[in-house]
C-alpha cells in the first residue's frame, strides 16, 4: 500500500512541476505591472485614435459574415495586413502587422506539442509500416560507431 502511495505522490508532483515550469515562463505568465503597463498603454493610445481595440476588429468580421458567428469561426479565408487595412476602419499598418503576428505565434504555441524526452525514444512507422530506428538510438549508433573507430 505504502509503494503505491509512493508512485501516485510521484505522479501528482511531477504534473505538479510540469505546470509551475509553465506558469514560471516569463512569456506565458506575464507580471501583474506588466499587465497593468500594457493596458494603460493602450488605452492611451486608442484615446489618441492609433489603436483599434481587438473587439472593434471582431465585430468588423462579424459584420462581413452578417453576425454569424460560427459561419466566421469557419471561414478558411487567408487574413494580410492588407486586408486588415482594407477592411477595419482606422487600424495603423504596424497593429495591423503586430495583431497578426502575435496571433500566429500564439496559435502555434496552443498547437504545438512540447518537445520531451520520450519523442527520442518513441519508435515510428514509415508509410510502409516498416518499423523506424529511434533518434536517440540513431545517435546512440553512431556514438557507438566512433567510438569503436577510434579505440580499436
Amino acid at each position: 500500500v505504502l509503494i503505491l502511495l509512493n508512485m501516485l505522490l510521484a505522479i501528482i508532483m511531477d504534473n505538479y512541476m510540469k505546470v509551475k515550469q509553465k506558469i514560471s515562463d516569463p512569456s506565458l505568465a506575464p507580471s501583474l505591472m506588466k499587465q497593468i503597463q500594457e493596458m494603460v498603454r493602450r488605452r492611451q493610445q486608442y484615446k489618441a485614435g492609433k489603436r483599434v481595440r481587438l473587439n472593434d476588429i471582431y465585430a468588423t468580421f462579424l459584420a462581413r459574415h452578417d453576425g454569424n458567428e460560427k459561419a466566421m469561426l469557419r471561414s478558411s479565408m487567408g487574413i494580410t495586413p492588407t486586408f486588415l487595412l482594407n477592411t477595419v476602419p482606422n487600424i495603423e499598418t504596424n497593429q495591423a502587422t503586430r495583431t497578426l503576428t502575435n496571433a500566429k505565434e500564439d496559435h502555434r504555441k496552443a498547437n504545438e506539442k512540447d518537445f520531451e524526452l520520450s519523442d527520442l525514444r518513441a519508435e515510428s512507422q514509415d508509410d510502409d509500416g516498416v518499423e523506424q530506428i529511434s533518434t536517440l538510438q540513431r545517435l546512440d549508433d553512431a556514438t557507438r560507431r566512433v567510438r569503436d573507430a577510434l579505440l580499436y
